[in-house]
């Protein structure tokens, strides 16, 4: 079995990720293929949703933690801002 006729056993027997990475890395200028078609059928399948699921879950948590801590300085700044003013009064009064 020569290169090409590897390139196109992965493209017809692959999976989506394997026949989408065959085409792009491999198959380049060798063989004709819908690169577009690839990529929907990439997209489509259940693992590649799973993978994007759990991005999406880990890109959520990470924004979740950082309006947290957004919040928390905000409440800290207005700790602090109280605090000086309270000083002040003191001070002047």
């Amino acid at each position: 079995m020569n290169d090409v006729e590897l390139m196109q056993w992965l493209l017809e027997n692959g999976g989506p990720a394997i026949r989408y990475r065959t085409a792009l890395e491999l198959a380049a200028d060798l063989i004709d293929v819908d690169i577009a078609q690839l990529t929907t059928d990439l997209l489509a399948s259940p693992m590649t949703q799973l993978w994007l699921d759990e991005q999406a879950q880990a890109i959520s948590g990470v924004y979740m933690r950082l309006e947290e801590n957004r919040r928390s300085r905000q409440s800290l700044d207005l700790d602090s801002t109280f605090r000086m003013l309270k000083i002040k009064v003191l001070v002047i009064g």
